[in-house]
């Protein structure tokens, strides 16, 4: 009979000798690729692209990317989370939770936002935080229109009417 071995991982902002850079965090995102597999915790200050297998957490600070090859049954935590693979767990985004066509969550999310692409399939309850967190670089603004009524009953945009006197 074959033991398991759990695993920590954590990286606080040096990786292979690489300092941190002045936005704070390390030059780029760890990568499990697509023959790779974890079982335990991963916990970064970086980003994390997942192609292979991962059982446990992963908790990031940075962005999370679950590539359509990658099969993740653990807990993710991280800023923006981009599922294009399968996740059965719970998952945490303080910014943007996406699921890509080819992407299933199975499991509980909460995130600012949330995009779900045609294909992709969900299965758990959503709980969005509303606007407190949402990066207002990222959006697309919408113009608001407002139309009144003139008393000749033209149509005009709210604020484009001229004052008579």
């Amino acid at each position: 009979m074959l033991g398991v071995v759990k695993v920590t991982i954590e990286s606080v902002g040096v990786r292979a000798g690489r300092q941190r850079n002045n936005a704070g965090g390390a030059a780029g995102p760890i990568v499990l690729g697509p023959n790779d597999s974890l079982k335990g915790t991963l916990r970064t200050d970086n980003g994390v692209t997942i192609r292979g297998e991962v059982e446990g957490e992963i908790v990031a600070t940075g962005d999370v990317v679950i590539e359509a090859s990658a099969t993740v049954m653990a807990t993710v935590e991280g800023r923006n989370i981009d599922i294009r693979g399968q996740v059965m767990g719970n998952v945490r985004s303080s910014k943007r939770l996406s699921l890509s066509g080819s992407g299933t969550l199975q499991g509980d999310a909460s995130a600012a936002r949330l995009i779900v692409d045609d294909g992709a399939t969900l299965n758990g309850s959503i709980t969005m935080s509303g606007g407190k967190d949402i990066d207002r670089s990222e959006e697309t603004r919408l113009a608001e229109f407002v139309v009144e009524p003139e008393a000749n009953g033209d149509l005009v945009l709210a604020g484009e009417h001229e004052s008579g006197g």
